[in-house]
């Protein structure tokens, strides 16, 4: 009750930055940890820091992000700094901080403790998202606010509505960086894209054409949209080659995997010039995509790049990151993947499982019970189904 201020943390880029040393360093202390080295047997707090190093490559920065392991060894290190907390009313879920303080003093105490205690073990907060307010804080953003008196309780019933809350959304982004708005936006619209009209859907595909070749988070929505509106993407092609090339070149290969599927899905043309680029990308998921489609040219250049992953001077660290593109073309025949074959190959080749489903007929979420996994690689499933269950 006696509380005034709030302050608020996070760690940049927490798992990345993970220091596989460091983690024996906050299970026993930097200094027994680093006089025990080369002890013989291997205390098991250092051979913590070699096997988590060995998953990625023994590389000693960052972990891989998504294995409950990784979570394991997060919470190994931020514990230890949990404990020279203990002064401070604050509270954390995973690396995000939260801290409650009767003055700004404190708030301030608290923010540069917590900097030393993270430097012991080479991580650091992030200086864009570390602040302190006067409480009351809303508990609402105030964009989500705003967004909501634009958004009715039913569904958006015309093009205009959907333009407004667009503008709003973008409004809002040129005043915070951050694109959650316009997420949050199209969520909103998303479930009124199949009762649109004629003229109402070539409105709407103008405006989220133009958004997608600058925003990387409207490409899934502008590609499901073709689906929702049974739109053929045909005409659209020379942009959504642009938008392709334009996300490209800004490393966001999740963009191109989108585009490259909507483009495959109605038979359309890459070119070869684009292949070479998606190529030279070398994005697993996407030449998976590639590998398994109905174009010849696609086709034939993703496997070209798989069978020099077969080769004895290619290493398995590297085969294993492409495991989906040659489990797909073993499963279809196209290649022989030799001694790095693994037994679960076959045992899902011969149930039929594959993680490329060409039949479905849309990639509106809808139609998968897990709300968040739409799109090009559904749940996997025997015979090519991608139920859930």
């Amino acid at each position: 009750m006696d509380d005034r201020y709030v302050a608020k943390a996070d760690i940049g880029q927490f798992y990345d930055s993970i220091y596989t040393h460091a983690v024996a360093w906050a299970l026993v202390g930097q200094k027994l940890a680093k006089a025990t080295t080369h002890t013989k047997p291997e205390p098991w707090y250092n051979a913590l820091d070699r096997l988590t190093r060995f998953t990625k490559r023994n590389e000693t920065t960052g972990v891989t992000i998504g294995p409950a392991t990784s979570t394991v060894v997060g919470e190994l290190l931020l514990g230890a700094v949990d404990r020279e907390l203990t002064q401070f009313n604050y509270t954390r879920f995973v690396d995000d901080y939260v801290a409650y303080c009767k003055s700004e003093t404190e708030a301030l105490d608290f923010l540069n403790t917590l900097r030393y205690e993270l430097n012991k073990y080479n991580l650091a907060v992030n200086p864009r998202k570390t602040k302190i307010q006067a409480l009351p804080v809303s508990t609402t953003p105030k964009w989500i606010r705003e967004l909501r008196r634009l958004t009715p309780s039913r569904l958006l019933a015309s093009s205009q509505e959907i333009e407004d809350i667009l503008d709003e959304a973008i409004e809002l982004i040129d005043e915070d960086i951050d694109t959650s708005a316009l997420v949050w936006a199209l969520r909103a619209a998303e479930p009124s894209f199949s009762s649109l009209q004629p003229h109402a859907i070539q409105k709407i595909r103008a405006r989220l054409l133009h958004l997608a070749a600058r925003r990387a988070p409207v490409v899934p929505f502008l590609c499901r949209f073709y689906s929702a509106t049974n739109t053929n993407p045909a005409p659209d092609r020379p942009a959504l080659k642009s938008i392709l090339r334009a996300h490209l070149g800004e490393g966001r290969t999740d963009c191109g995997l989108w585009l490259t599927y909507l483009l495959l899905s109605h038979e359309l043309k890459l070119g070869a010039n684009l292949i070479d680029e998606l190529i030279g990308r070398a994005d697993a998921l996407t030449l998976t995509v590639m590998a398994t489609s109905t174009s010849e040219p696609a086709r034939r250049a993703a496997k070209a790049f798989a069978i020099k992953l077969t080769k004895a001077t290619v290493d398995n660290y590297d085969r294993d990151r492409y495991w989906l593109l040659l489990y797909e073309l073993h499963r279809l025949g196209e290649i022989s993947v030799g001694s790095y074959s693994d037994p679960s190959f076959d045992i899902m080749k011969r149930e039929g499982v594959t993680f490329v489903d060409w039949n479905r007929k849309s990639l509106d979420r809808s139609e998968l019970r897990l709300p968040r996994l739409p799109g090009p690689f559904a749940l996997f499933g025997a015979s090519g189904s991608t139920s859930p269950d």
